[in-house]
């Protein structure tokens, strides 16, 4: 009695499926594809590996699924030999079309074509881990009319390396970060303290942790049940000095929003504290330019360098990036409005902002 074994099935419809056969001839025909382990791998824009292991019972080979160039992915290894085990390292081009964008192979046992077969994908996202578009242009510099500067720098995979944060030669921050890829983990040093956190692939800090500084997502409660994160969210940075720590409360319309990579979502209200002391409460509008233009969150500039915090600036919290630039933010404090200048590509050239009365111009170097 043959047998046909059904391993794996993919939400892309692709299906083993047994067929009626005699007797004679017997054998076993089937994949087990460990990763990716349901059948299709999610990756972020800039993402440039990932990796295939399978295990056949018979000899197999893999072609692109009718349909598919799969262009943008590169597997070393096409056919291989029944009742082994093959792992490998999947190259990535980085998408840089500003869609996603879907690669699907098919696998087959060549010695019974058409009887075993199966299929895996990779899908990639439009965006980046940080939530800017995969074409989206890195940010070198931010100048201010009011004597600020922000230097930036970057690796091939448009992840932050450093950030100089300086007003009238002053210096408010100075950030390096490290990536150990091997291990996932990130090493953030701000102004002498180190601080460390594991990340996945879409290369964002879980916890940052140092001996004394923690920055992080943390849920709100009511009547002591947590808030879906769609609804509310904080973020921290929590200080060894606890009165220089801050946190900032996101509040969402509705029911809530999509906080999926490649999701629209725009916060309705922004609460800023400082140690426990609430200091702004903002609602906000919105225009219509799109702030994944470019590498940073242009928002976080409202309230001029000295508030400006570089984790939310460099989107190493991507869920506090809302995706619309803002126009109009007030509380009973005043009105800030801005105004834009915007490049050719959708990223932005100038940022005007006037809070109070006083007007500040910031400049974007690319």
């Amino acid at each position: 009695m043959k047998t046909i074994r059904n391993l794996f099935a993919i939400g892309l419809g692709a299906v083993l499926a047994a067929s009626c056969l005699g007797n004679d001839d017997p054998y076993n025909a089937g994949f087990v594809l460990v990763k990716p382990a349901s059948g299709v791998s999610y990756l972020y824009a800039n993402n440039t590996t990932d990796s295939l292991v399978l295990f056949s019972y018979g000899d197999w080979a893999i072609t692109n699924y009718g349909g598919y160039s799969n262009s943008w992915v590169t597997l070393p290894v096409m056919t291989g030999q029944g009742e082994r085990v093959y792992g490998m390292h999947v190259d990535l081009a980085q998408n840089t079309t500003g869609e996603g964008r879907g690669a699907l192979f098919r696998i087959e046992d060549t010695a019974h074509p058409g009887e075993a077969t199966s299929a895996f994908g990779f899908w990639q996202f439009a965006t980046r881990g940080d939530g800017s578009l995969g074409n989206a242009a890195d940010v070198k510099a931010i100048t201010g009319s009011d004597g600020s500067r922000i230097d930036i720098s970057y690796d091939g995979q448009h992840r932050p390396t450093s950030l100089r944060m300086a007003k009238n030669d002053d210096a408010l921050y100075n950030l390096t970060i490290r990536y150990n890829d091997r291990d996932s983990m990130m090493y953030v040093t701000e102004n002498g303290i180190e601080m460390e956190s594991p990340f996945n692939n879409d290369y964002q800090p879980v916890v940052l942790r140092s001996s004394t500084d923690t920055v992080m997502y943390s849920t709100v409660y009511y009547s002591y049940l947590p808030i879906s994160a769609n609804k509310v969210f904080n973020y921290e940075h929590r200080r060894k000095d606890a009165s220089r720590s801050v946190a900032v409360r996101y509040l969402f319309p509705g029911n809530g929003v999509s906080l999926a990579a490649d999701s629209l979502h725009n916060a309705d209200t922004l609460s800023y504290f400082k140690g426990m002391e609430l200091v702004r409460k903002l609602a906000f509008e919105y225009a219509s330019q799109d702030n994944r233009h470019q590498s940073v969150d242009v928002n976080q500039l409202l309230l001029g360098i000295e508030e400006c915090d570089p984790y939310l600036l460099l989107s190493l919290y991507r869920y506090c990036r809302n995706t619309s630039i803002v126009r109009r933010a007030s509380d009973d404090k005043g009105e800030i409005t801005v105004q834009t200048n915007m490049n050719a590509d959708g990223s932005v050239a100038r940022l005007s902002v006037v809070n109070g009365g006083e007007s500040l111009v910031y400049t974007f170097e690319y």
